[in-house]
């Protein structure tokens, strides 16, 4: 088979492998007739239900269309500036740390004349987000943010026609590509969108549309399958929404899965955990989780006493990190990894690399499930393994590359 090349991305030891975790963090409304409402930073365990309360947030208020864990391994979310004046809202991106609940940075976004940005999604591949406006004067517009200065710059406008960003069932894969859907004021018809983050280019990819009836749009990533899914889900009931893929060239396709458990939920509630899993919350006191591929659900505890949204989960293993503020870059052209064949059909690899090696094999649910030292050259063994996609992490004195193989039976 035919040689192939990667050019990985070089991080320092703060890998964010290290920061997986089976937890879910979120925002509380809390509400008491002595404080008022309240806002505070919760830690949930997704298999048990159980929260814990980190710390009160400087928000008077959240929304729910934007929330994600960032590649230092904090929690961001959009949320209302406590001294916006009655007259009108002052929204930042509050990057929360997870451990502390201490806001580390907030980046202002909007002051009541801008429109709120209903998109916001950090990079695969940087320290910046990207962000989508949805213009009262029936445009579309990308932009770039530097999460660490907090500097917008438009990458590109584009007019649409009575159609609105539908919150919260957008994603970004490992090339920085999004996907989101929208709904049409005139037909409530559902479509889906790709946006090229590179030239800015947005494109109608394929109808969402459904069953009469039917208004919610789950979009999740699975970056280790590199596959876009999504649930189309019933006002009335998540049983029976069916489970659909998203191909390559943007074609809704009916996997023939459909949810198996009754109930109704919130936008807003679900996040991909670090396994695979998809973990959401219905509008009852359960919660469920969901296998991504097969729509298999369990019910789960959730605290119907606390009112938790804005779910977020870190980022699967097979997500490139930063290692400085200023974000990853590219390894010159004269520093490639030799990695062949791939896919591997016979069970065997090999690796290249000039000098001492450490290479792991980690599967999607982020554990490694084979490791081996050497020297410049190594041959590994992957025929015990099943048939899936792998995250390769190669740590080579202080710096460490990521890259992926498809294990084919």
């Amino acid at each position: 088979m035919k040689n192939i090349f990667f050019l990985f991305l070089f991080v320092t030891s703060s890998f964010c492998i290290s920061a997986q975790t089976s937890s879910v963090f979120g925002v509380e409304s809390n509400y008491t007739v002595q404080n008022g409402y309240r806002y505070f930073f919760d830690k949930i365990n997704p298999s048990t239900g159980a929260y814990t309360q980190i710390a009160q947030l400087p928000v008077n208020g959240f929304y729910t269309n934007i929330k994600f864990i960032n590649c230092y391994g904090n929690y961001v979310f959009l949320g209302v500036d406590t001294a916006a004046p009655s007259s009108g809202y002052y929204f930042r991106l509050y990057e929360v740390d997870t451990a502390t609940g201490i806001v580390v940075r907030s980046i202002p976004t909007d002051t009541g004349f801008v429109a709120k940005m209903e998109v916001c999604l950090p990079s695969s591949n940087g320290s910046n987000y990207y962000g989508i406006r949805n213009l009262p004067t029936g445009e579309f517009r990308l932009v770039s943010i530097n999460a660490i200065t907090g500097v917008f710059t438009t990458i590109s406008t584009t007019p649409v026609l009575n159609q609105v960003v539908a919150p919260d069932n957008s994603v970004i894969t490992l090339n920085d590509q999004i996907w989101f859907g929208t709904t049409d004021w005139n037909n409530t018809n559902h479509y889906l969108y790709h946006v090229n983050t590179s030239n800015g280019q947005f494109t109608k990819a394929d109808s969402l549309s459904f069953a009469s009836g039917n208004n919610y749009i789950y979009l999740f990533y699975n970056c280790f399958r590199d596959s876009i899914y999504g649930i189309l889900v019933s006002s009335s009931s998540f049983m029976g929404a069916p489970l659909i893929k998203i191909g390559q060239n943007g074609q809704v396709i009916q996997t023939g899965n459909f949810i198996n458990v009754a109930g109704t939920g919130y936008t807003s509630d679900y996040t991909m955990l670090t396994d695979g899993r998809l973990y959401f919350r219905g509008t009852s006191s359960d919660a469920y989780i969901m296998d991504s591929i097969s729509g298999m659900t369990t019910i789960v505890p959730f605290p119907d006493t606390a009112d938790i949204k804005l779910f977020a989960a870190p980022r699967m293993a097979c997500f490139p990190t930063c290692n400085s503020q200023e974000g990853v870059s590219e390894i010159p052209n004269d520093q490639f990894i030799s990695l062949y064949p791939n896919p591997i059909e016979d069970g065997f690899f090999t690796l290249k690399m000039e000098g001492e090696m450490k290479v792991e094999i980690i599967d999607y649910s982020g554990r490694v499930v084979l490791m081996e030292n050497g020297k410049d050259e190594i041959r590994l063994n992957v025929s015990t393994l099943p048939a899936a996609m792998y995250g390769v992490r190669i740590s080579s004195g202080e710096k460490i590359s990521f890259g992926k193989i498809v294990v084919l039976k």
